[in-house]
């Protein structure tokens, strides 16, 4: 795995379809997903700030300010400025330019 804080400096869409029991798939936000009716994302920037892609409303996407930092090599806490979302954590397994791979 690249290293965490510079791998994961993009913005990132949940490709729900590659999930498994193990790991959540995250790929960048051009890929060539199929249709759905509506993606969680987070785009993550160099100075610590977020931006969360919720679902919201008629499938549309809703987004919310955020923050985030790296704790430890796999680690990222992200604290969302939505009262509807606690701040979380995302353990992850793999990082490169194709996906990000995240322990649900």
């Amino acid at each position: 795995m690249q290293e965490l804080r510079k791998c994961i400096l993009r913005h990132w869409t949940h490709s729900h379809e590659e999930d498994t029991q193990e790991v959540a798939v995250y790929r960048p936000v051009d890929y060539n997903f199929p249709p759905s009716r509506g993606r969680i994302g987070f785009e993550f920037m160099e100075d610590g700030e977020l931006v969360y892609y919720g679902i919201g409303y008629a499938d549309g996407s809703e987004q919310s300010s955020g923050r985030w930092v790296a704790e430890g090599q796999n680690w990222v806490r992200i604290n969302v400025e939505n009262e509807r979302i606690q701040p979380f954590e995302l353990e992850v397994v793999s990082c490169d330019e194709e996906a990000l791979k995240v322990r649900p």
